[in-house]
């Protein structure tokens, strides 16, 4: 264990070693799930030291990466580096690791269910991303890996909400939370390995102390990532937290994201741009063409303001096209092809062109009241004054320049 850790985080890597001793066979098939986080990266940590410390080998460990083609470029960057770096440490002390990403189908991701089928941002009663983006993948990732065994570097206590849902789901111990040893043991979903989260019981401050002692990893990038405390991460454009904090801990051109992502919500919020459905919990239905219209300008006019590339737009592909060039290169007819090859359970009625999406001022005169009750109603968003308090506002600088494309 690294001689800089205090004290007060040497229990709790002990007993994550103590979890791994008893779960640990020999040659055994592990799981480890890594998404880049900081929390999945220092569960990566002490299982490394852990292999060094015991003398471990001869494991065969995978390390599985849903990689949802919605993160920001900086951090799948990251995690793209630090799996080849654990990758190369473990070979150097006789374990075999082998890094499995997983991603979306390209009409699964986030940029063709938003424009091709116009679905609006998620909400509590419609989180369609998690299924999409997240689980689907994951579960055909695991399929024929072999695992005895799969870690997590799931905590409870990021929230109150997430202490109530883990132990719903998982359990406790009747001694108290990380009394006993089981206490880190889950069942897995289906019921053919074990699957374990030694750091369950870990606060921030637990996992900072480590990231920050780290000597045999070079994990600058990640500290960067993490410039502040509130700072967490997943798909840049979630609509289910008020404020993206990973965004506003780096450089300033991250926030034109944010502000995306702020007018995406807003974009599914106006009932101008949605069109109607007679079943399901809201009569709301899809985007219409002008909402879609806006939010695909939008993105241009984001990479253009940001000198950002959107991660995923050039990496997906349907039908060996990349949805960069489906959206904003191919002919319209070309176009249309590719999406009816690739989609062919595509509801006809909520169907709109990639043509007639692109062709705004088609909708000129829809667009630009939207745009007007946009600019009023996120003037109290929390993300727009935080940027606002910077001196920066890159939602009105969004908003301006899409109405100038469609004057």
């Amino acid at each position: 264990m690294t001689s800089q850790l205090l004290w007060s985080i040497t229990d709790k890597c002990e007993k994550v070693y103590a979890t791994f001793d008893k779960s640990i066979a020999i040659n055994s098939n592990i799981t480890l799930a890594y998404s880049g986080g900081k929390d999945s990266t220092v569960l990566a940590i002490l299982l490394y030291r852990w292999v060094k410390e015991r003398g471990i080998t001869g494991l065969n460990i995978t390390l599985l990466h849903n990689d949802t083609l919605s993160e920001i470029d900086l951090m799948e960057k990251w995690a793209r580096k630090f799996m080849l770096d654990f990758k190369s440490r473990m070979a150097e002390l006789g374990n075999g690791v082998t890094v499995k990403v997983v991603t979306p189908t390209g009409i699964d991701t986030f940029y063709w269910r938003a424009l091709v089928r116009g679905y609006p941002a998620p909400s509590r009663n419609f989180r369609w991303c998690v299924n999409l983006l997240k689980m689907q993948p994951t579960k055909n990732g695991t399929f024929n890996l072999g695992t005895n065994l799969m870690m997590t570097g799931l905590r409870e206590f990021e929230s109150k909400e997430r202490v109530k849902l883990v132990r719903q789901r998982y359990g406790s111990c009747p001694l108290g939370p990380s009394k006993c040893l089981a206490y880190y043991f889950l069942a897995h979903d289906d019921g053919t390995s074990h699957k374990i989260v030694p750091i369950r019981d870990w606060s921030n401050a637990d996992v900072w102390e480590v990231l920050r002692a780290t000597e045999e990893f070079d994990i600058a990038d990640l500290l960067y990532l993490y410039g502040c405390d509130e700072a967490r991460y997943g798909c840049w454009h979630c609509t289910l937290v008020r404020v993206q904090w990973g965004l506003h801990a780096l450089e300033k051109k991250y926030l034109y994201y944010d502000a995306l992502r702020l007018l995406y919500r807003r974009i599914s919020d106006d009932h101008a741009l949605r069109m109607r459905k007679n079943r399901g919990y809201s009569k709301l239905g899809a985007h219409n063409a002008a909402g879609r219209s806006m939010l695909l300008h939008l993105i241009s006019i984001t990479e253009e303001r940001s000198k950002i590339r959107m991660y995923g737009l050039d990496e997906a592909k349907v039908n060996g096209v990349s949805l960069r060039k489906l959206f904003f290169e191919l002919d319209g007819r070309s176009a249309r092809k590719v999406v009816r090859l690739a989609d062919p359970g595509l509801n006809p009625k909520r169907y709109v062109s990639i043509a007639d999406i692109r062709d705004i001022h088609r909708y000129k005169t829809l667009v630009k009241r939207a745009i007007r009750r946009i600019e009023k109603v996120t003037m109290g968003d929390k993300t727009r004054t935080l940027a606002l308090k910077k001196g920066f506002d890159p939602t009105k600088e969004l908003l301006d320049a899409l109405m100038a494309r469609v004057s």
